[in-house]
Parts: C-alpha cells; sequence; structure tokens
C-alpha cells in the first residue's frame, strides 16, 4: 500500500505503508527522505485508480502538474507547479505551493493535478485456526500478492489477521480466496518442512563422509577474514575439494565451519579465513635491531610474511617495575603468516648475534696487532744465549751466589770442589785463613782485606783466628783441613759473595767457613 505524505513546507514525499494503529500509519519513505515511523494519516494521500482508457496526456503551457522537484535536504518530493515552457521532453515549471522556486524536470516527472485523493480504506478481519497461527507470516504474505494495494498485518493476540484495502470491491473478493489461499499456504509450509528435512539429512550424510573443521574468529577481525564484497569466503568455496563453507554469526567470535573431501582442502580454506592476532617475543637488545632504520627491515617483515600489521609493546618495565628482558610483537593475519613473521624475526636476529661474534673476534685481534708493533719485543724478554757465559745474557746484570766473582749461578761453593787454572785448591782448615794467592778467580776480582787487625802467623804458616763462642772448632781438633777421625771436613761453605755481576762486591758467606782472605 503506497500513499503521499505532506509534510509542514506543504509538499508530498513518497511512502509505503507498514503498519495502521487507529488514526496513525507507520510510514517507510522512498529513498529515506524522512524517518521511518508513525504519522497520522489525515496528512496521507493516495493515487485514485486509473482508467484502464485514459489515453496519456501532453502538457502545454500554463497547465497545472504535480511535479516530483528536489528539494532542500536533497531528497525528491511532490509539488503544485505551473508549466512555462516546454522544450522537447523537460519542462519548465514555477512551483505555486509550498517553497517558490523554478526548475526544469522532465515530463516523465509530471503527472495532472487532481488524480490524487485522500487516503481512505475497508478492512476485514480473518482468523487463523491453530495450525495457522505458526505460519501467519505467510499468510499475510499471500493476501497481498493477491489483492493489490492492500495491507495485511497480524494483531496483538496472534491468532488473526487484519486486511486493509482501498474500497470494498477488494474487500469481497478476498473474501472469496481466503480459503483458498490458506490451503495454498497449508501445503506450501508442509513442502519447505519436507524440504528443510532432506536438506537436513543431505547434509548430515555429507558431513559424515567428509573432513570438517571449525574455528573462530573475532568480531573485529570478521571484515578481514570475509574480505571485500565476501572475496575470501568465495575463495575458500572454489578451492578444489572444498564442499562448502559455513558461516555461524554471534556477538564476539564468529564461527567457521568447513567442509572438504580432504583434510588438506579443509586446511586451505582455513588458511584463507582464519585471522587472529598472536604475539611474537623479541628480547630487549634486539629491538631496534629488528625494527631497523626507520623501519625499514620491521616492514620487510610484514611484507614477505603477508601479515595485516603489527603493534609493538611500548612498555619496558613489568608491573613491580623491573626491566622487561623480551619486548612483545601483536601481529594480526593468518596463522601460516604470523609463523612466516615470526620464523624471519628469529633468522634475523641469529643473523645479528653472529655479526657480532665475528665483530668482536676482529676487535680483538687488532687490538693485539697494535700492541705488537708498538712493542716488537712483544712480552718475551730480550735475551740472547751462548756458551760464552755458560748461558746466561750479556743483556742482564749476572747474579751469582757462592765464591766471589764464580759462574756456578746459585749453587753452593765450597774451595773444595773448585779446580782453578788446573791448581788444585784444598780447603783450609776451619779457623784458619789460607793464602789467597793460591786462589784463581775467573773474574780477577781482589777479595777485600779482612776486617779488623790481621792476626799473627801461626808457626805452621797459617793466622791464628780466636775463639769464635763455640760456633767454629779449635786448631787443635781441626788440623789441615781434617776432622778428629782424618776425614776431610764436610761441605758446609756458606753462601759464597755475589760477584761481578753487581759492580764486583762479594759478601761474606754464612757458616763455619769464612772463605779466602788476602795474603798476609
Amino acid at each position: 500500500m503506497e500513499v503521499e505524505y505532506r509534510d509542514t513546507t506543504g509538499v508530498y514525499y513518497p511512502a509505503k505503508v507498514t503498519r495502521i494503529d487507529g488514526n496513525q500509519v507507520r510510514l517507510s519513505f522512498v529513498n529515506s527522505a524522512l524517518p521511518e515511523g508513525l504519522y497520522a494519516i489525515s496528512e496521507c494521500r493516495v493515487l485514485k485508480p486509473a482508467s484502464g482508457n485514459a489515453a496519456p496526456r501532453n502538457f502545454e503551457v500554463g497547465d497545472i502538474v504535480d511535479a516530483l522537484v528536489r528539494q532542500s535536504n536533497k531528497k525528491s518530493a511532490y509539488q503544485r507547479a505551473e508549466v512555462k515552457d516546454i522544450r522537447k521532453d523537460l519542462l519548465v515549471i514555477e512551483c505555486i505551493e509550498g517553497p517558490l522556486k523554478g526548475d526544469v524536470i522532465s515530463a516523465g516527472e509530471c503527472r495532472p493535478a487532481g488524480q490524487t485523493t485522500s487516503f481512505s480504506f475497508k478492512s476485514t478481519v480473518i482468523e487463523l485456526s491453530s495450525e495457522f497461527v505458526e505460519h501467519s507470516e505467510e499468510v499475510c504474505q499471500a493476501v497481498m500478492e493477491a489483492i493489490p494495494k492492500s495491507l495485511a498485518q497480524v494483531d496483538i493476540s496472534g491468532k488473526n489477521i487484519q486486511v486493509f484495502a482501498p474500497d470494498t470491491k477488494s474487500i469481497n473478493r478476498l473474501n472469496v480466496i481466503v480459503d483458498t489461499l490458506l490451503s495454498q499456504v497449508k501445503q506450501k509450509a508442509s513442502l519447505r518442512q519436507k524440504q528443510e528435512d532432506i536438506a537436513k539429512r543431505l547434509e548430515e550424510s555429507t558431513v559424515r563422509n567428509k573432513v570438517v573443521i571449525e574455528f573462530t574468529v573475532c568480531a573485529d577481525l570478521m571484515g578481514l577474514a570475509i574480505g571485500a564484497g565476501g572475496a575470501n569466503i568465495k575463495a575458500a568455496r572454489d578451492i578444489e575439494g572444498v564442499v562448502n563453507v559455513i558461516l555461524d554469526e554471534k556477538d564476539d567470535y564468529h564461527t567457521f565451519k568447513v567442509i572438504a573431501d580432504s583434510e588438506e582442502a579443509a586446511e586451505a580454506a582455513r588458511g584463507l579465513l582464519e585471522f587472529i592476532t598472536d604475539c611474537v617475543k623479541v628480547p630487549a637488545d634486539m629491538v631496534g635491531k629488528i625494527i631497523g632504520k626507520s623501519g625499514r627491515t620491521i616492514q620487510e617483515i610484514v611484507d614477505k610474511s603477508g601479515v595485516i600489521r603489527v603493534q609493538i609493546g611500548e612498555s619496558v618495565h613489568d608491573e613491580l617495575g623491573n626491566e622487561l628482558t623480551e619486548i612483545d610483537f601483536l601481529f594480526t593475519g593468518t596463522q601460516e603468516a604470523i609463523e612466516l613473521a615470526e620464523m624471519l624475526i628469529e633468522l634475523h636476529i641469529k643473523h645479528v648475534r653472529e655479526m657480532e661474534s665475528i665483530r668482536k673476534s676482529i676487535n680483538d685481534t687488532q687490538q693485539r696487532l697494535t700492541l705488537a708493533s708498538e712493542h716488537p719485543g712483544g712480552y718475551y724478554n730480550n735475551r740472547s744465549y751462548d756458551n760464552s757465559n755458560n748461558g746466561r745474557s750479556a743483556g742482564r746484570v749476572n747474579r751469582f751466589r757462592g765464591h766471589s766473582g764464580g759462574s756456578a749461578g746459585n749453587a753452593r761453593w765450597s774451595p773444595a770442589e773448585t779446580d782453578t787454572n788446573s791448581s788444585n785448591v784444598t780447603s783450609p782448615p776451619i779457623g784458619t785463613v789460607s793464602d789467597a794467592s793460591s786462589v784463581a778467580h775467573t773474574d780477577n776480582f781482589a777479595p777485600p782485606p779482612p776486617r779488623g787487625p790481621v792476626p799473627a802467623p801461626h808457626s805452621n804458616g797459617h793466622a791464628k783466628l780466636p775463639p769464635t763462642n763455640g760456633s767454629i772448632s779449635g786448631a787443635s781438633e781441626r788440623t789441615n783441613g781434617n776432622s778428629s777421625d782424618g776425614r776431610p771436613p764436610p761441605n758446609r761453605g756458606g753462601r759464597g759473595g755475589r760477584g761481578g755481576g753487581r759492580g764486583g762486591r762479594s759478601r761474606g758467606g754464612r757458616g763455619g767457613y769464612l772463605g779466602p782472605a788476602a795474603a798476609v
């Protein structure tokens, strides 16, 4: 049922009646010119029934017409106007009701004035039995299809159908065909139920022999999953081996059900439809390397993997204020794309670690090379070895222990063991001093004179030493260096003076033997 509603400016907007409640009608306007809602019946008008023999009329200058004129709200409404000029199929008009203005419109958008009348209708009620209550909507649709320009609606009780028609003739026709309409609705409902049962059994039979996988997608990502104009779903259904893709929409999550001949085909369809947001953890010291200069590295990862977007966690501390060792990278895309992005990140981190290790090795080697060039001797003493000085280098002052000027190194020296210039030197008896001239020194070092007065020579040619508080035996007990049993004294020589390596100073030994002295 179509009407024209007059607004406050005096123009009429075309609309469709969806329900009648007392003195008001619910209208749905063409092109949404006005909001859908309840409006007064008194402000509505309808076209008069057209005569079957009415011939199309040609417009002339001065005719009064109802023209469909574009209004200030960019919507079109009928407005009373006068024809001022005719140019082929175009009419130059001037509005005489509502907003006054002139316009040029097509002749097809005009009709002669006086072809409308106020909105009025006739009504009747169809009572439904219990078997038709659940099919009431189908009955209403059948009535409106059978009776032109009529409106059928279920009343508040849900058991009756109210029918509104423009005239009594339409109501009479409805009374004649109502039983037929109800019978047809019943037959159609029975066939539809049978069709649904067969389709359900067919689906169950198909599913038993097919591979079925189900997965959910967050409502925020459904736009990506469906694709522009349902492109992704269509592509999934076109995969060879995919029987059907069913979408069950809910509030927060939507469930996809893929039916396929093989698991491979089902997983291929899933790869096109399943969009998720997943986290990839990156070591904190590698975040800058993964992002790269001006974001080039992360952009390359996004492009190669096929993920939709990536978000990088901004927080570097946890809730307790501790510094995080890993930063979250949130990738949005298909499961396969996110796994590929994670692989690229791990590959890049491994490469950076290896490069850092190589650079560190190069730096260490370079430092060693620099030190070697600054100190040619390296970490070794600059010594030369030959047989001229018993293996000691002339570059270092030799230190010897034992006889003054000797070359025995750290060995303890005993006069009885030394044979110099092919002359045997015998150890003098303890408590005597032998003739120093009988002892030869390799470095011609002259021993210093004895401290204190020189003791008078003994009858045997040796100087007699004063007693030494028992630390050294007397001459009567040890004569000519032999002990009381006739054996030579043990080699108890103390450490000799340090020889010419330190300027020729000779330091007296420790122990019973004082070493050779200068000749008296």
